[in-house]
């Protein structure tokens, strides 16, 4: 898969070399199955919605470093829920129950959306910035 091979560089270019264990990049075959799956999930249900590759790892790093991949996660002192925690205190999961944000099927739908409905407003930068927050 195309983001396969995204993550199976052992360095992030151009980055200066001093402090190697600080430059090193996840690696797509040291993730746990679960975390590939919904890594893959990712990519599908982008492809589906006929969104572009770009869009699609920008939604995989941010469901990283907001989740760890992990679609129950739980963060906001319980506000945040799911692969990009999707905030309920008055944030993007706001109207959507536990069950649905922790649903990764509609945690990305929820955030696929948001993008369709942003494209060509420019508007997308903000939708992005208020993803979890």
């Amino acid at each position: 898969m195309f983001f396969e091979k995204l993550f199976s560089s052992d360095k992030i270019e151009g980055q200066a070399q001093e402090n190697s264990k600080e430059n090193i990049r996840p690696s797509y075959k040291n993730l746990r199955p679960t975390q590939k799956e919904m890594v893959n999930l990712i990519q599908k249900k982008f492809e589906e919605a006929g969104l572009p590759k770009n869009l699609a790892l920008a939604a995989i790093v941010n469901a990283k470093f907001e989740s760890g991949f992990d679609p129950s996660s739980v963060g906001d002192h319980g506000c945040s829920v799911g692969l990009f925690q999707l905030n309920a205190c008055g944030g993007r999961g706001n109207g959507m129950s536990v069950g649905q944000r922790k649903d990764p099927n509609e945690n990305i739908q929820k955030i696929i959306d948001d993008i369709k409905n942003n494209i060509g407003t420019g508007n997308i930068a903000n939708t992005a910035r208020r993803g979890a927050s």
